[in-house]
């Protein structure tokens, strides 16, 4: 099955801010346009049909592909800020509208860069900023995918589910908590050593560049510089085994006695394991932060970990 969808979507309802000298600070209004188009193909295939009596074997998978774009926002202004979240003072991520780009656009401070790639620092060899906060990717997935299988053999039966996202990012709370106080592996790579910030220039102000020489310290770097917006992003990509049932349906002859017309027993566990990219050391990217509201997502500000479940359940009818 196979769909291909491209939709518009006009007045989107928003909160936004108002000055405090109107006596509100904020108000409930439609505007906006935005565009979303994809795909959309699912997939069931019953490889063994026919092959071995009694036995019903089933693949099945979808994979859905969404492109988001903002097309407008209103005539005075071309981008909306939907969310945001601190993380120290002068580091804070905005998830904003932006025209042109996807919704829910991450946008923060970010290390300035020359025309080579390498990063500037000041005096101190500290890396500087830019001046202005900058665009740095968004939470929406590149595609998603799930995939799995039911087998079915004389009562018994197994059913197991995977679910995959490709893409996307998130800010993680997590990470910039575990490298303030040291705990993350991360603030172990120079061994608490000083060192020179990797791939840095210092500029002359001349249009020319020179190389760093000032060391820095973890210590320094992790508790009285706040890095940048940048460093706190990370892949939000998972693999994960949602759902793994085991199941035994009584056959007519067992209950043909009794007062019942089917009988059921199934264990199950949901959310078993997961598999995360290497750079994501400190959460399940599909946990929100609490403290968002609207459609603002993608920022994982430090709540407890996903909780796997286990569970036995019994049907019977009569």
């Amino acid at each position: 099955e196979y769909t291909y969808y491209h939709s518009i979507h006009d007045d989107q309802l928003v909160i936004i801010n108002l000055p405090r000298s109107t006596g509100y600070t904020q108000t409930t209004t439609n505007i906006g346009r935005m565009e979303n188009k994809g795909h959309e193909l699912a997939l069931t295939l019953k490889p063994l049909q026919g092959v071995v009596e009694g036995l019903d074997f089933e693949l099945f998978g979808a994979y859905s592909q969404n492109r988001n774009e903002v097309i407008t926002v209103t005539n005075d202004i071309d981008e909306l800020v939907i969310g945001n979240f601190g993380f120290a003072a002068g580091t804070t991520v905005s998830i904003v509208a932006k025209e042109g780009l996807p919704f829910g656009t991450f946008k923060g401070n970010n290390f300035k860069y020359n025309d080579q790639g390498q990063v500037i620092v000041g005096a101190d060899g500290f890396p500087v900023y830019p001046d202005a906060d900058e665009y740095l990717g968004n939470n929406q997935a590149d595609y998603l995918l799930n995939f799995g299988a039911n087998i079915n053999y004389k009562g018994f039966g197994l059913k197991v589910l995977l679910d995959m996202k490709k893409g996307g990012q998130f800010a993680s709370q997590t990470k910039y908590n575990t490298n303030f106080n040291g705990t993350n592996v991360n603030t172990t790579i120079y061994n608490r050593e000083s060192f020179i910030f990797p791939n840095s220039v210092v500029d002359n102000e001349d249009g020319t560049f020179s190389e760093n020489t000032v060391s820095i310290t973890e210590q320094d770097y992790f508790t009285n510089y706040d890095a940048p917006v940048s460093t706190q992003l990370i892949d939000a990509s998972y693999l994960k085994l949602r759902e793994v049932e085991l199941s035994y349906t009584f056959s007519k002859a067992l209950i043909k006695n009794t007062f019942l017309t089917n009988a059921r027993l199934s264990f199950y566990g949901k959310n078993l394991m997961f598999w995360l990219p290497s750079e994501n050391k400190y959460a399940d990217p599909e946990v929100n932060g609490p403290g968002l509201t609207g459609n603002a997502q993608g920022i994982e500000t430090s709540q407890t970990p996903s909780s796997r479940s286990l569970g036995l359940n019994l049907q019977l009818s009569f």
